[in-house]
């Protein structure tokens, strides 16, 4: 069984999501980001922690500075496993809809600068994608 981590990866924020029993997707505290260099290694650490053999890191459009930032930030990466990028078009969207949802029906807190949740909770729209594709 494979066990997947996902990365919606930011310029301050890294959220992070898994997937180790198929179909079931969980946010994860994600990573304040200091650096490209400290964001990569708290990365490989989680995914190692879970024992990860798949990592999915989400793409903006190919046109965009942000997937550069991407395709620069999996070369920081120590990670043995297999790198695999979806599309992350929209995933933040997505999950703040989920969260605002989460909002009214368990009275969640409002987010700040600093919380994670929205950049996890993309993860987990980015790696349902990717679920749904495999």
């Amino acid at each position: 069984m494979d066990k997947i981590i996902a990365v919606d990866v930011g310029l301050k924020r890294i959220g992070i999501a898994l997937c180790l029993l198929k179909p079931i997707v969980t946010p994860l505290d994600g990573i304040i980001r200091v650096n490209g260099a400290q964001a990569a290694e708290a990365v490989d650490k989680v995914a190692l922690e879970y024992g990860c053999n798949i990592m999915v890191l989400g793409m903006p459009a190919k046109d965009s500075s942000m997937a550069k930032s991407v395709e620069h930030f999996k070369t920081l990466l120590k990670f043995d496993g297999k790198i695999v990028f979806e599309n992350e078009d929209n995933s933040s969207i997505e999950a703040w809809d989920i969260l605002k949802e989460q909002r009214v029906n368990k009275r969640v807190k409002k987010l700040n600068n600093k919380d994670t949740k929205l950049d996890s909770m993309s993860a987990c729209v980015i790696l349902k994608r990717y679920i749904g594709e495999i």
